[in-house]
């Protein structure tokens, strides 16, 4: 257990006394499911042996005393050549299970042996050798031996869960696996896409398979909440896809847990969300996700304390999560809390130095409190092409240091048309048109901007209720000198999305709102706005304004040097 609890302290940076609150909260009942090994001839069944880690996982997550990590921390793991101990300790947990599967024709051979963490002491190993029509049943005995190995009681109705099988039909279940195999992947619209069609595939075979409804619900919701697709019409089939999981079984976890994904990212509405969550984990008491997403809801919500402290418990349950300290620490800038938010991020890329936002987060956090020729060393040997985003994040560096030139090469250089990011939706050409203009050079700003007026007004067709085009399309109808319509397109990106919907997303259009103003000259108005943002939490900062060039129009006001002056504004660094 010294072990255990020493491996999250390192991982994990705590306030003083927290010690005592690790060490008594990491339970003896813990353990890493390892990507299983895929035996088969050619290979091609890595989906198989994919599902198979996942399905034992799943179950294992079930019951309540046991502690399980996530399948994307472990998938870190995948052909690892670190001991098992190192595993163990990187991970946090007192034991490990690894196996493999091969398959031939309709025949498997399953292997699996439970490992002690600390000693490397093979527990138990099993083979399976049965018909591919066994594999629920095998799924079903790993779990119950690994609880048994682990002293773990079962409950009546954690044995129920572990024991129900979730399709009759093997081939519906095959076209299920390659869906989770493509819906694991990424959130990328092409994997969504390849996803749903196998989720498709199985329903077409077996109508009541629930998880298969589940994963085509889960890729709709995805593909509308990265706006991939924003139509009515694919949030009444998300809905449907849901409502039919419901029918088939409403107590499933895998079901109950997408619901709350549902209110949550399709429809905005955190008071239907957060209770699914909250009784899901006042029964699964050791589940990070549940934390995690329970964090995102809060911050959404703008209670960001209690969705630091939500994250806080997920990242204790998994301490080695690089996804879950990354959204702890941009919670962290959203706080304020710059110094702690600067060490999670370092945490977070020596845990998965390939994650490439991770990158983008820690020098926009640079720049955020005036760090800049740090921004600048941590870039100088990073390629952006490997982040569509860094183009955007180096050039705002050379901006604030007002090295136009470089800045604009930065962002000429974008392979991307567009600098898309969850909340934002800006074409190079917007962004090259606002440097010109910082640069006074009107001919070259008008050019751009009008290309980037076509490419929004273009996009909105596609995304008629998008409201980062709008945003973005009211800074380029300014820097065209439409006024009126600026304001316009401004106020229609708050009127779909502001802070009393969403406290992320809405602080990012009310930021627009007063770059749109500055451009138009309303000049108050603009001062009044940024106040306004300052007194909440968000991404803006003192530094900033003193920095950016965007803000010069406004520096010779009074109004604007008492704001950048006023002392409850300025960093404490």
């Amino acid at each position: 257990m010294l072990v255990v609890a020493s491996a999250v302290l390192y991982f994990y940076p705590r306030s003083p006394g927290t010690q005592e609150k690790v060490a008594s909260e990491i339970i003896d009942k813990s353990i890493a499911v390892i990507p299983f090994d895929d035996m088969s001839p050619g290979s091609d069944q890595k989906y198989l042996a994919d599902g198979m880690q996942e399905a034992i996982l799943n179950h294992l997550a079930k019951i309540k005393d046991m502690r399980v990590i996530s399948r994307t921390t472990m998938e870190a793991y995948r052909e690892s050549n670190k001991s098992t101990p190192s595993i163990a300790r990187d991970v946090g947990v007192s034991y490990i299970l690894e196996g493999s599967i091969q398959r031939i024709a309709n025949k498997v051979r399953i292997t699996v042996q439970l490992i002690q963490g600390n000693s490397d002491k093979h527990l138990w190993s099993e083979n399976y050798d049965r018909d591919l029509s066994d594999i629920f049943t095998i799924q079903t005995e790993i779990a119950k031996r690994v609880a048994k190995e682990l002293n773990t009681t079962i409950s009546v109705k954690d044995r129920t869960l572990i024991e129900t099988i979730p399709t009759t039909n093997l081939t519906a279940y095959d076209y299920y696996l390659k869906g989770m195999d493509f819906r694991n992947r990424s959130n990328e619209e092409e994997d969504l896409r390849f996803a749903a069609q196998m989720f498709s595939q199985a329903i077409e075979i077996d109508s009541t398979f629930t998880l298969a409804w589940v994963g085509l619900a889960s890729t709709s919701r995805s593909t509308y909440w990265y706006r991939f697709n924003r139509t009515e019409e694919l949030l009444v089939k998300t809905k449907q896809y849901l409502d039919r999981a419901i029918a088939l079984d409403p107590d499933n976890f895998e079901v109950r847990l997408e619901a709350g994904k549902y209110h949550y990212q399709c429809k905005l509405d955190y008071g239907k969300a957060l209770p699914i969550f909250e009784k899901l984990r006042s029964e699964y008491p050791n589940n990070s996700q549940l934390y995690a997403w329970t964090g995102y809801i809060y911050r959404r919500m703008g209670n960001f304390e209690k969705s630091f402290n939500s994250l806080d418990r997920a990242i204790l349950l998994n301490p080695s999560s690089w996804n879950e300290r990354a959204n702890a620490a941009y919670t962290l800038v959203i706080l304020g809390r710059y110094g702690e938010a600067e060490d999670y991020y370092t945490t977070v890329l020596d845990l998965n130095p390939s994650w490439d936002d991770g990158y983008s987060s820690l020098v926009e956090l640079y720049q955020i409190t005036g760090k800049i020729e740090q921004a600048r060393r941590f870039t100088r040997n990073k390629n952006p092409d490997d982040h569509p985003w860094m183009y955007m994040t180096m050039s705002k560096t050379e901006l604030l240091e007002r090295n136009y030139d470089e800045a604009i090469r930065i962002i000429e250089a974008s392979p991307s048309e567009f600098l898309v990011y969850e909340d934002e939706f800006i074409p190079r050409s917007q962004q090259l048109g606002l440097i010109y203009l910082m640069m006074s050079n009107r001919e070259l700003a008008t050019a751009h901007f009008q290309e980037a007026r076509l490419i929004l007004e273009d996009k909105l067709k596609e995304l008629p209720d998008d409201p980062r085009l709008y945003s973005s399309l009211g800074i380029v109808y300014a820097g065209l000198g439409l006024k009126e319509e600026a304001v316009k397109a401004g106020n229609k990106a708050l009127s779909i999305i502001n802070f009393s919907v969403d406290a992320i997303e809405g602080y990012y259009r009310e930021l627009d709102m007063a770059r749109i103003l500055t451009m138009n000259g309303r000049y108050d108005e603009a001062i009044k706005k940024l106040e306004f943002l300052l007194q909440r939490n968000g991404h803006l900062s003192i530094e900033l304004l003193k920095r950016d060039p965007f803000w010069d129009p406004l520096r010779d006001i009074n109004e604007f040097k008492e704001l950048i002056e006023n002392p409850k504004y300025q960093l404490s660094l």
